[in-house]
């Protein structure tokens, strides 16, 4: 059964690695589109691209190590790349709203068409509308960004019937189901592929502009 799941894993692995040529193949098509015009919103995609990049080979390395304390907080970070990069579809200016963040201006101090300002709670809330499976994610890997009770359980090794406790300190995460780790891969694989359908939407966007 753990070489079945072991096997799954390198699949999942090898799937997540594969988005990074299709986020460089949008890349390109995002730059061509529109005769090669450029917008500030195409600096602001791009860099959500490369983020998503850098990203998905840190989260595969982690995997790949079991070093799942720090994986999880990597998937935290892809959520929040798509939350950010959606948050240019919420806005009236987008030129205005792409200035500002590239001036330093904090996304969460910016607001949206309805008047709303774009913290990281309401990019959540907003977009999980439309996606509430993303909801327990975002709650889950948000508990290994800070030190937490889950840091306190994934050095527990063992209890036994005298009440002792043993724990572990360690480089890797070996005491983690194989199964938690897929289910991150999977996670990770459906923010990438939403991520892509934004990028989409762009694209089309741009090459419809006068």
């Amino acid at each position: 059964m753990e070489k079945e799941i072991d096997k799954k894993l390198e699949e999942a692995i090898s799937s997540l690695r594969s988005v990074t040529p299709e986020y460089s193949k949008l890349g390109l098509e995002m730059f061509k589109a529109h005769g090669g015009s450029m917008y500030l919103m195409d600096l602001y995609v791009n860099a959500a691209i490369n983020r998503a990049e850098h990203l998905i080979s840190a989260f595969c390395d982690l995997i790949e190590k079991r070093n799942f304390l720090v994986a999880a907080p990597v998937l935290r970070m892809q959520l929040d790349n798509l939350f950010r990069l959606r948050a240019a579809w919420l806005v009236t200016d987008l030129n205005g709203f792409v200035s500002a963040v590239l001036n330093g201006v904090p996304i969460k101090n910016l607001k949206d068409k309805n008047g709303n300002r774009m913290s990281d709670r309401f990019l959540v809330d907003d977009l999980c509308k439309e996606r509430p499976e993303l909801k327990s994610i975002y709650e889950h890997t948000c508990s290994y960004v800070h030190l937490s009770d889950q840091h306190f359980f994934a050095m527990i090794d063992d209890f036994t019937n005298e009440g002792k406790i043993r724990i572990h300190a360690s480089k890797s995460s070996d005491n983690v189901p194989l199964e938690s780790y897929l289910e991150a891969c999977s996670a990770f694989f459906q923010i990438s592929g939403i991520m892509v359908s934004y990028i989409q939407g762009w694209i089309l966007t741009k090459d419809q502009k006068m």
